[in-house]
């Protein structure tokens, strides 16, 4: 059976848990999301910061922001948590910083 649930989270430094540094989305449980999230060998602002973390034998924290079901939307919230982060002046990693609430819907 297809998972339609998708949840929308954010990812802190256990540190500063008001300090929000990334937002995703995923139909996988939250801990195992995070665990992909820590054994990711992209090179990218996320990984440069989970391994700096990681170098200091912390992992980051994952916190759900929100779930969604219908499968055509869900890339549209991820969009507008994005969006309404950085406008609260969080310091996101995010490198999909340009996907607009248009092109998400289309998706």
């Amino acid at each position: 059976m297809i998972n339609l649930l998708q949840h929308i989270y954010a990812l802190v430094d256990p540190r500063e848990p008001d300090n929000i540094r990334y937002i995703g989305r995923t139909s996988k449980n939250l801990g195992a999301r995070l665990n992909a999230h820590c054994n990711d060998t992209k090179v990218d602002a996320r990984t440069v910061w989970i391994k700096s973390l990681a170098k200091e034998g912390i992992r980051p924290q994952i916190i759900p922001i929100a779930s969604v079901i219908w499968a055509h939307t869900k890339s549209a919230v991820e969009a507008e948590c994005i969006q309404q982060f950085k406008r609260w002046g969080y310091q996101l990693l995010n490198v999909v910083s340009t996907f607009s609430i248009d092109k998400a819907l289309e998706l």
